[in-house]
């Protein structure tokens, strides 16, 4: 087993410095109001209601919650939090956004642990590609409804980690495929989350392999359930 420890309040790397958010507001939510996260569909703002500690850190660090341990709490209490994207920053900058965050408001200290897990391999089929390539300067961008999911401008390595974040599963790209794609998938986010998923990554020309893959978990060792700010 690998041990990676990070003290992430103290972060010393110039990329977090340079890759914060322009303002954030951090407050506890109110009592009865649901979760919600629009973090696409306004690329110059990233707003999650409602939310708890836990899922905000399985978005900053690509991991299911399930693959994430720490106080009970993380995933009880809730939370408002709005931050404004700086210029110039794209929607692949925000998990390391997220991670800055949660160090200066949460005071969170986190450690790494890799175990293998059974998940799957993003490949090509003998299908024809069923993905457009994006126009180039576009915004990476996810748009939801009940039976259709599209991606813009998405690397294959992002993908395979949505689902991988989806899924609560490891997922890897062996497509060997470079540069950005709009890839749509007409399932709802039930069936990619269940054993129809194969079926789902089909219809874009792909297919997926099970596979033990050595997955990243999150060991919380500090968070101050109190924020900073409020």
């Amino acid at each position: 087993m690998k041990l990676r420890i990070f003290a992430v309040a103290g972060l010393l790397a110039t990329s977090l410095f340079a890759q914060s958010f322009a303002s954030v507001s951090v407050r506890r939510a109110a009592a009865n109001t649901h979760a919600s996260a629009q973090a696409a569909t306004d690329p110059a703002h990233v707003s999650y209601a409602s939310v708890t500690l836990k899922s905000v850190i399985a978005q900053a660090y690509s991991v299911g919650q399930d693959r994430i341990a720490g106080p009970r709490w993380l995933g009880d209490d809730k939370f408002d939090i709005s931050a404004t994207v700086p210029a110039g920053a794209s929607q692949a900058d925000i998990p390391v956004m997220l991670q800055r965050l949660l160090a200066d408001h949460f005071g969170l200290v986190i450690h790494e642990q890799n175990k293998s897990l059974t998940g799957y391999a993003l490949l090509t089929s003998k299908a024809p590609l069923n993905m457009n390539r994006s126009v180039e300067g576009r915004v990476a961008t996810i748009d939801m409804t009940s039976d259709h999911l599209q991606l813009n401008n998405y690397t294959l390595p992002d993908f395979a980690k949505f689902l991988a974040t989806s899924i609560g599963r490891p997922v890897v790209d062996e497509t060997g495929l470079n540069g950005r794609f709009d890839i749509a998938l007409y399932s709802s986010m039930s069936e990619i989350q269940s054993a129809l998923i194969s079926r789902a990554i089909q219809q874009l020309g792909l297919r997926i392999e099970t596979r033990n893959i050595p997955a990243k978990f999150i060991v919380v060792d500090k968070a101050d359930r109190t924020p900073s700010g409020i």
